[in-house]
């Protein structure tokens, strides 16, 4: 059973702050999970991303900051990490609270439009490759017990709507269900 928390580890040698956030999602076999990677793209994935648009870009707080998603057979997760200078972390933090608060209720179309572009030419571009199609058809058949059928899961993807990415946005991102770990220097952070 899936409980949000926070851990604080102290490293006094640490020069940076690390922290990473997990949301609970659903399983590699239910159907919102491709939904699910829309909402980290476009939340995280990449330099067009907002987590990196803002905390990077515009603000200048963190060199990387990123979302992912983990799907296995038994559930999964969207995560979300970054690294930061102690003194910009408390910054840092308040300003991807509001992002992930934000993002279900304004993603617009276009994002989706894009984001879902993206994952079909990565997935196009890893399966014209032997050793990505055997990844492909390895994951698949251990966490589906099928093979890798590309034009299937390209139409999986295509077929997801900026009404369902919104909708599994606001089912995914609540902050009560958040888990989280901050590792850093001594004293450098508090939690919020």
């Amino acid at each position: 059973m899936w409980a949000g928390g926070r851990l604080r580890l102290d490293r006094g040698a640490a020069d940076q702050v690390h922290v990473r956030q997990a949301f609970p999602a659903v399983s590699i076999r239910d159907p919102l999970a491709p939904t699910v990677a829309v909402v980290s793209r476009i939340l995280g994935s990449g330099h067009s991303s907002r987590l990196f648009q803002r905390l990077r870009e515009d603000e200048g707080l963190t060199y990387d900051i990123w979302s992912d998603t983990v799907f296995r057979s038994v559930g999964g997760l969207l995560e979300v990490g970054w690294a930061c200078s102690p003194d910009r972390s408390q910054t840092a933090w308040s300003m991807v609270e509001e992002e992930i608060l934000r993002l279900p209720s304004d993603i617009s179309d276009r994002e989706v439009e894009v984001a879902v572009q993206g994952m079909v030419r990565g997935l196009q571009m890893e399966a014209e490759t032997t050793a990505g199609m055997a990844s492909l058809d390895v994951a698949e058949v251990l966490e589906r017990g099928q093979r890798f059928d590309i034009d299937s899961v390209v139409n999986e993807i295509q077929s997801i709507t900026p009404e369902k990415v919104r909708e599994v946005a606001r089912m995914i991102l609540k902050p009560e269900t958040m888990a989280s770990v901050v590792c850093g220097p001594e004293g450098s952070w508090e939690a919020s």
